[in-house]
């Protein structure tokens, strides 16, 4: 009955012994999406002037808006997910007192990224596209459970559904909140980039993207250490229930 409010006296003292770690595991994704983006953009001006964006929009092939389509999917979601599942396997090992040095880190991201990434992409699409907010929070646990499943997979993530509808109102409130702090990112970016005007188009991308990412790496980072304890706690209280109990 009290495990939110368990969770939310954990979250600070487990940033501030682990801060580095936590942050690099939530940064990175978002500095390797600042860094695309801005690539991107640099690669559109100097093919030069092409219409206004209408123009360039109905110019495409279905195809191509497709692709577009996706790649806005995945920079909403796919970072924040990655971020999440790197933050799990630190939170998961300071629980159990362990260590995690960078190369187990990098080792058991990379065994997951091949189930991680269709389902961070499939999960944000059917968000967006489908049933809103309400499916948010009903796959939180997703990346939690893939990063930290001892066994299969894909039967933690089954599991994870189940967890999920049982902390829906934690879960709700935290994807409200990351809802207005991701929206809080983007207009920094688009105040930098409008600031900048046209003269500075290249400063304005630059420090628009970058500061998206250093305020996305908190907000990832602080949503991620949340979801990780929810769900470590909501596997811990599974277990305990299923133990025999001793007379």
């Amino acid at each position: 009955m009290n495990e939110p409010n368990s969770v939310a006296r954990q979250i600070y003292p487990l940033i501030r012994r682990r801060l580095f770690p936590l942050w690099l595991a939530s940064a990175w994704p978002y500095a390797l999406e600042a860094g695309c983006m801005i690539s991107i953009a640099i690669a559109i001006h100097w093919t030069g002037p092409m219409g206004s964006p209408a123009d360039r929009w109905h110019s495409m092939s279905g195809l191509i808006k497709t692709g577009i389509i996706l790649a806005f999917v995945a920079g909403i979601f796919l970072p924040l997910d990655l971020g999440a599942a790197g933050v799990a396997m630190i939170v998961k090992s300071d629980r159990q007192g362990e260590g995690l040095d960078l190369n187990s880190f990098v080792s058991r991201l990379a065994s997951i990224v091949w189930l991680a990434v269709p389902l961070s992409i499939s999960i944000g699409a059917a968000s967006i596209f489908m049933t809103g907010l309400f499916l948010v929070p009903w796959s939180s646990f997703v990346m939690p459970a893939l990063a930290t499943a001892q066994a299969n997979p894909r039967t933690a993530v089954r599991r994870s559904l189940g967890f999920s509808l049982r902390r829906f109102a934690p879960l709700l409130g935290l994807a409200l909140a990351t809802g207005v702090a991701q929206s809080s990112a983007f207009l920094a970016f688009f105040v930098c980039r409008m600031a900048a005007g046209d003269g500075e188009w290249r400063v304005g991308i630059i420090v628009g993207w970058s500061l998206f990412a250093a305020m996305m790496s908190i907000v990832a980072m602080t949503r991620s250490v949340t979801l990780a304890l929810l769900y470590l706690d909501a596997v811990r209280s599974e277990e305990v229930l299923r133990a025999p109990q001793l007379i």
